[in-house]
């Protein structure tokens, strides 16, 4: 049967309480949310809950991202992700769904100043320096100005661990 209740939204729960990468729970889920005429924002706060106990689930983040465009206000999405990141600035899913919300929504101001921030608490974060790239690339693009910006500010970071592979990376990208 296709119930689309309260009753059966409720079972998504305890599906995916149980199970939290199983993608057809999450996919009714939506359905039924979209059938209730549910409270996006409410689910928005669930997703969060669920994205804290397993970050690294995609199911959690497509989920979230197909509320977000359900919404079309991502007004929460950056400060949640820095948060996510907090607690594992090298998490995939977390940097690929600000990306996602960077580029959809056109918020890159403030940007390369939270990348910034990263880099100053772990240089090594490989993560942030191919953030850093991202946004050079989708926002000022790779002028004159910027290369040599840019090669000034990832020397200063090199100065901090010289070993360390990911700002000579950057340098080559």
């Amino acid at each position: 049967a296709d119930e689309r209740s309260q009753r059966a939204l409720d079972l998504t729960a305890e599906v995916i309480e149980n199970n939290p990468a199983n993608y057809t729970a999450w996919q009714f889920r939506r359905r039924c949310l979209e059938a209730l005429g549910s409270d996006l924002y409410k689910e928005l706060r669930y997703t969060e809950e669920k994205a804290y106990d397993t970050p690294k689930n995609y199911q959690i983040w497509f989920h979230r991202r197909a509320i977000v465009q359900t919404l079309g206000d991502p007004a929460s999405d950056l400060q949640f992700v820095s948060n996510v990141l907090l607690e594992d600035g090298k998490n995939y899913h977390a940097w690929s769904h600000r990306q996602w919300v960077l580029k959809t929504y056109n918020l890159w101001e403030g940007e390369l100043d939270v990348v910034d921030e990263l880099l100053t608490q772990d240089v090594r974060n490989n993560s942030a320096w191919n953030q850093r790239w991202f946004v050079i690339e989708n926002t000022e693009g790779r002028t004159p100005e910027v290369v040599a910006r840019e090669i000034d500010y990832t020397f200063a970071k090199i100065e901090l661990a010289i070993d360390n592979e990911s700002p000579w990376n950057y340098l080559r990208g």
